[in-house]
């Protein structure tokens, strides 16, 4: 299997620096040879494969690389192969030594026995500019690199006058740019391959640190994510959580101290936002604003917030020295662009037929990252009938056609049993991190083999946060469940938490914030009561709530009724924050639960919550509607129907000229008994 980047060293020091490295990229990405012993091979053909593929050869460059004979020899090959072929690669030189050798040294070639010739040959001028920083920051450094070549390689349509949109919106006055800006935009998922375009232009050099979020998390899940991200040693996160709940310090003052410091690592973050799909919530919490309303003007942006909902003037007006851009889908002539740019890749790009194209184009609506997922997933198919049978789909519904497409996607995994199952975990984590995956899937590995990471990413199934953090795109995640519930029994899954559950040890911390996060989620799952303290600061209000939904949409009422509870301590308590409308909705669940359970006290302590903690918010309505609807169910449960009408009819009043509270009507009519012979009409009440 072929690998984007080699790595060349010589010498023990730069040789387990080399190694972190290699770590921090992944077996996918790099290729790292360690020298076995065998005293007369220079080059073995594997190295040879592996250099005759890569796309980046990165040089460990110092003293102890020239005396090296093996990594001599396989830069004089890399010279060799790209000066007489002519490939497009990229030498990238980490410069290991402060008083290294000379860029511009000369050697004996060990291959053409040369002598003072220039080591790095024809690339004085050409090659990429010397980098002296830890691990983590070389692996991003290389990723945005190999991002960049993929990005110049890969087909894009051009869309200069978005550009000069983060240009204006960016810009600010005295050759300033602003720290903080949205990126917003409901249509396609061009919103971040526009800001990267953008980036890699206007700022080169700076390396993207990349988080998601959804509206239901607060300040302490986007921390948590932050440390992970920022690469932060686990010793130093249990500074910062101590510093925290002792109240020497705050989750927003700790959030901002991080994205503080990106100014001095040459790096931005990029917070993509979604809305969560369990809930009425907004895209944008509320809680934000009193992060990142100090953010004003420096060098250089500092964070992008990537979200599709819409940014008003209203609440751009909560964050002063914010700007805001927003990316539309392509336009019609734009999409058959890049579907004609897609169909030229395909070994017989004649199939592609004008009414194949057509059909591609309603598939993929105005999203460029649908149209490529389905065009290249269809390069090896011996038809294109199916892509007629999901465009006429599409015609009335996109979400339709996308289940089609997952389908199609599962049908192809139908064989690949440890891949299938590597999805339903990441789909039901949300987000994962890598080490926590590898760690979750281990039984099944052990079954039925490894699963291909790097292959779903580039299918687009899966996609790469940051270094070792991945989630499955929510336009994909929120139907592939109900592809794979066909093909992969639920108790499979369950196993496999429970078993990650029982084998985890405390000693595993290193793996850091998000691994320890999976770790809680696996525990509440899979039922497992002893939950490492060290791992208990890590266990958010959104995290209690996510299991204990999951719980609840699952039938087990006594589960999400104690996982509930605990959610509930937390916000009576006020230890966390999370959005207005997250409150309401872990209230009204906790309070649903606690009914199926008869315990009355639980319920009536939510109904409670929602009655008079939320008298002076613009959510008091809602609040007090979900009471009396929690008081309904009860009444329903126990069949009392006809005070079960009067509630229902009393909060479907509260709710009449409310926003966003599409679930909280429906779960309202769900609840109405019909059966019973009652007149409910509006009219007639």
């Amino acid at each position: 299997m072929s690998t984007p980047v080699f790595l060349s060293v010589g010498g023990v020091r730069d040789t387990n620096f080399a190694k972190q490295v290699h770590q921090n990229l992944g077996e996918a990405l790099a290729y790292h040879y360690q020298v076995t012993g065998e005293e007369t091979v220079n080059f073995r053909s594997e190295i040879e494969g592996k250099i005759n593929t890569c796309h980046i050869f990165v040089v460990f460059w110092s003293h102890a690389y020239l005396k090296s004979e093996h990594a001599c020899n396989e830069l004089a090959y890399f010279r060799k192969l790209v000066e007489y072929s002519k490939l497009s690669k990229q030498l990238v030189i980490v410069q290991c030594d402060n008083d290294g050798p000379d860029i511009q040294a000369k050697w004996t070639n060990p291959i053409t026995q040369k002598i003072n010739e220039h080591v790095l040959g024809d690339w004085r001028a050409e090659r990429a500019v010397d980098i002296g920083m830890d691990a983590y920051h070389v692996a991003q450094v290389i990723r945005r690199k190999l991002e960049h070549l993929t990005i110049l390689s890969d087909v894009l349509i051009p869309r200069g006058w978005i550009t000069d949109q983060f240009k204006r919106e960016i810009s600010y006055i005295d050759f300033r740019a602003r720290e903080f800006v949205f990126v917003t935009g409901m249509e396609g998922h061009g919103r971040r391959t526009a800001l990267r375009q953008f980036l890699l232009q206007a700022y080169p050099h700076r390396i993207e640190r990349s988080i998601s979020i959804n509206s239901v998390d607060g300040p302490e899940d986007l921390l948590i994510s932050l440390m992970e991200v920022a690469a932060i040693p686990t010793s130093s996160r249990s500074s910062i959580l101590n510093s925290i709940d002792d109240a020497s310090s705050s989750v927003d003052k700790e959030i901002r101290k991080i994205l503080h410091q990106a100014r001095d690592n040459k790096s931005y973050y990029v917070i993509a936002i979604d809305r969560f799909a369990g809930v009425d919530a907004v895209a944008v919490p509320a809680w934000l604003s009193d992060i990142m309303s100090v953010f004003t003007a420096g060098k250089s942006p500092l964070v992008f917030v990537v979200t599709s909902s819409p940014i008003t003037e209203k609440l751009l007006a909560y964050y002063p020295g914010a700007g805001r851009v927003r990316v539309p889908g392509l336009e019609d002539h734009e999409i058959n662009e890049l579907i004609h740019r897609l169909s030229l890749e395909d070994p017989t790009p004649g199939r592609w037929t004008a009414e194949k194209r057509h059909s591609v184009a309603l598939a993929s609506g105005n999203s460029p990252s649908m149209c490529k997922s389905i065009m290249r997933s269809m390069a090896g198919e011996p038809t294109l009938d199916f892509v007629d049978e999901i465009a006429r789909r599409a015609e009335r519904d996109f979400g339709q056609s996308l289940a089609s497409l997952m389908a199609h996607w599962v049908h192809f995994y139908s064989d690949k049993r440890s891949d299938l199952l590597a999805l339903w975990v990441i789909e039901k984590l949300g987000v994962t991190s890598k080490n926590a995956l590898d760690e979750i899937m281990q039984p099944a590995i052990d079954e039925y083999g490894e699963f291909d990471l790097y292959t779903m990413r580039d299918q687009g199934l899966v996609e790469q946060l940051s270094d070792g953090v991945y989630r499955i795109p929510p336009l994909i995640q929120r139907r592939l469940g109900d592809a794979l519930w066909s093909k992969i029994e639920k108790r499979e899954l369950d196993s496999l938490f429970a078993n990650f559950s029982k084998n985890t040890l405390i000693a595993k911390s290193e793996y850091g914030a998000i691994y320890a996060s999976n770790v809680v989620a696996a525990s509440l799952r899979s039922g497992e009561a002893n939950v490492a303290k060290e791992y208990e600061r890590y266990i958010t209000i959104s995290t209690l709530f996510k299991t204990a939904l999951d719980k609840y949409s699952n039938g087990q009422w006594a589960s999400a009724h104690t996982t509930f509870q605990r959610a509930m301590t937390r916000l009576i308590k006020k230890t966390s924050v999370v959005d207005l409308s997250t409150e309401i909705e872990i209230a009204r669940f906790s309070g649903l639960a606690a009914a199926r359970q008869s315990e009355i006290i639980d319920m009536n302590l939510a109904c409670t919550y929602l009655e008079t903690q939320f008298s002076k918010s613009k959510r008091a309505k809602s609040a007090t509607a979900m009471a009396k609807f929690v008081r309904g169910f009860k009444c329903r449960l126990d069949k009392n129907y006809k005070d079960a009408i009067e509630y229902f009819n009393d909060a479907l009043d509260l709710l009449e000229e409310q926003h966003s509270v599409e679930r909280q009507r429906a779960a309202i009519y769900g609840s109405m008994p019909f059966s019973v012979e009652i007149d409910i009409r509006r009219s007639g009440a």
